[in-house]
């Protein structure tokens, strides 16, 4: 086992109860970009602060949006009910990530990247595309599935039934 699998592993039991070790760590583990997100000791700590102990807090959006605001200073409200309460400098890097990830991209989004490009997909939601089309669009340009997690995480629970068109 990699050094750093092994950090992130133990970092992870030091703060999780061990009851909920064998799903919240699998979960964290199945998301690449998430997964290596935990890399830093020194964030781990803000995660701890910001997020608590309870695994259920430690979501692929909740983390991104971690992330995203060491670089910015606004933050993402939590859950996000349209793009339009987010403020210009976070649309702002939005339509920058999803250009950029227009284009063909070699490597998969990391960890800030999914938070965006997450966002940009609310956004089509919010400029009124059904669910499907999105999906379907976001699938053709980019392969990595971070960004969806990151959505899935990101948006009420009462908008996770989403209709299909």
């Amino acid at each position: 086992m990699e050094k750093l699998e092994l950090q992130r592993l133990t970092t992870l039991k030091n703060i999780f109860p061990e009851d909920s070790w064998s799903w919240a760590i699998t979960a964290l583990r199945r998301n690449p970009a998430i997964w290596k997100s935990l890399d830093s000791v020194d964030f781990s700590q803000k995660l701890i602060d910001d997020l608590g102990s309870d695994p259920v807090n430690w979501t692929p959006a909740r983390i991104s949006a971690a992330w995203l605001a060491k670089e910015e200073p606004e933050e993402v409200p939590f859950p996000v009910h349209s793009f339009d309460e987010l403020s210009a400098d976070v649309k702002g890097r939005v339509h920058r990530t999803d250009h950029d990830y227009g284009k063909e991209q070699e490597e998969p989004p990391g960890v800030i990247d999914s938070m965006l490009l997450a966002l940009g997909l609310l956004a089509e939601r919010d400029a009124g595309k059904g669910w499907k089309e999105i999906i379907n669009q976001y699938t053709q340009r980019i392969t990595s599935t971070s960004p969806l997690a990151v959505l899935f995480s990101l948006i009420p629970s009462n908008h996770r039934h989403w209709p299909i068109s």
